[in-house]
């Protein structure tokens, strides 16, 4: 049904948090360690907005489901 829908909603917009960050702001934030970089630094601004709209939208749909889930 779809609770079933949000629950694998929720675990895809985890797995696209977790990619996020090992493949783009793990190796930024490297390059930040080595050296000053904006360019880098401008990257994980842009970039974190993937990770900031992916945790915002999981945290809605996991609400959801502990509202259908308490619902007597």
């Amino acid at each position: 049904g779809l609770s079933g829908v949000v629950f694998y909603t929720s675990l895809a917009l985890l797995a696209v948090n977790w990619l996020s960050t090992l493949v783009i702001q793990i190796p930024l934030h490297g390059i930040c360690e080595l050296a000053h970089s904006p360019t880098a630094i401008r990257r994980l601004i842009t970039t974190n907005w993937i990770r900031t709209l992916a945790w915002s939208t999981r945290g809605v749909l996991v609400g959801l489901l502990v509202l259908d889930a308490t619902r007597v």
